[in-house]
């Protein structure tokens, strides 16, 4: 079982409110990484047959698309190898 990586949102301005005020705007969002290879050829692929799964990550934020950017710049420092196949799940 892989071990959860928490992300910080430290670049949103919704933290200097007080904290009973932030949980109405933030929510936590879970995905996890993935990368697709085919079998065939052992090449990365957009659609392959078999799944690579990389890091479970969460981040606290404000909307679904900034988690996505966050979740996305960290897997794209921790994995430029992978940066044109990285996929969320």
């Amino acid at each position: 079982m892989k071990r959860v990586i928490l992300i910080a949102d430290n670049d949103n301005n919704i933290w200097w409110l007080p904290a009973f005020m932030v949980q109405w705007f933030v929510k936590t969002y879970y995905h996890q990484g993935l990368i697709q290879i085919d079998s065939d050829t052992d090449e990365l692929t957009i659609c392959g047959d078999t799944i690579k799964w990389l890091d479970k990550l969460c981040v606290t934020t404000t909307s679904q698309k900034r988690a996505d950017r966050l979740m996305f710049e960290f897997l794209n420092e921790k994995y430029p190898e992978y940066k044109p196949y990285l996929q969320l799940f």
